[in-house]
């Protein structure tokens, strides 16, 4: 990614994460980016991995409907 698209993704990332009203949602997305699996968000949050999979699809699609199309690919 050059520059400007780089810029571009890490504003859609912090606002698709600010949309949560959660913190526990926004823990979530912050480990996932960090690499821990959903069996670790999970246990490390205290819910169901069920709960952190519905997390991280929202995150996904509200993250999707912020990036330009060309980085949708």
């Amino acid at each position: 990614l050059l520059a400007d698209e780089e810029a571009a993704v890490a504003a859609a990332i912090e606002a698709a994460r600010a949309a949560f009203r959660s913190d526990d949602q926004r823990t979530s997305v912050d480990m996932l980016l960090q690499g821990y699996t959903v069996k670790a968000i999970a246990d490390e949050i205290g819910v169901d991995e069920r709960t952190v999979y519905r997390w991280l699809a929202q995150f996904r699609q509200e993250l999707e409907g912020l990036l330009p199309p060309e980085a949708n690919g």
